[in-house]
């Protein structure tokens, strides 16, 4: 017979009194404050692991977190537009799912360049028409096409160059 069967039959013939003197007993028994020590910090390095591994888990599960809009809501209530204006914005900036959405406030360029990533297909063409007029509204100017490419160079660090000696 084994060891552990063994000792669950011992522990099964004791009654409820004995187990919990047998209980108390073992508890009081003189320990040294190395071994609590080892305990404390093994489970504080499990916790660290497991909060480690939550955060982990919880970046890899929601890439395209939802941004915040509060700064694009004011802008647009700041540019006196309506709140089907603000909400279209609103819209763009979540499907294109920009970390800075209030940018798209900035320029023509900044807003079509939001609108093509959130519409790359342009299926959604009455969302292409309003925000367009969302652009004339606030910079006089339609929404211009970007799907030309970028009028910049590939590094924007380097300088235009000139003809001129």
């Amino acid at each position: 017979m084994s060891l552990i069967t063994t000792a669950c039959g011992i522990l099964a013939e004791l009654d409820r009194f004995e187990r919990l003197k047998a209980l108390r007993q073992g508890l009081g028994a003189d320990t040294d404050d190395s071994s609590h020590a080892a305990i404390v910090m093994g489970v504080a390095a499990l916790g660290g692991l497991i909060a480690v591994t939550v955060k982990y888990l919880l970046a890899l599960t929601d890439p395209g977190r939802r941004h915040d809009l509060s700064y694009l809501t004011q802008g647009a209530r700041v540019a006196g537009l309506s709140g089907q204006e603000a909400r279209d914005l609103e819209m763009v900036a979540t499907r294109a799912n920009l970390p800075y959405p209030a940018v798209i406030l900035l320029s023509p360029a900044n807003l079509a360049v939001a609108v093509e990533a959130a519409d790359p297909e342009r299926t959604d063409t009455r969302l292409r028409e309003r925000v367009s007029a969302v652009a004339a509204k606030l910079f006089e100017t339609p929404l211009p096409d970007v799907t030309q490419g970028p009028a910049m160079p590939d590094n924007p660090n380097t300088p235009p160059t000139s003809d001129r000696p």
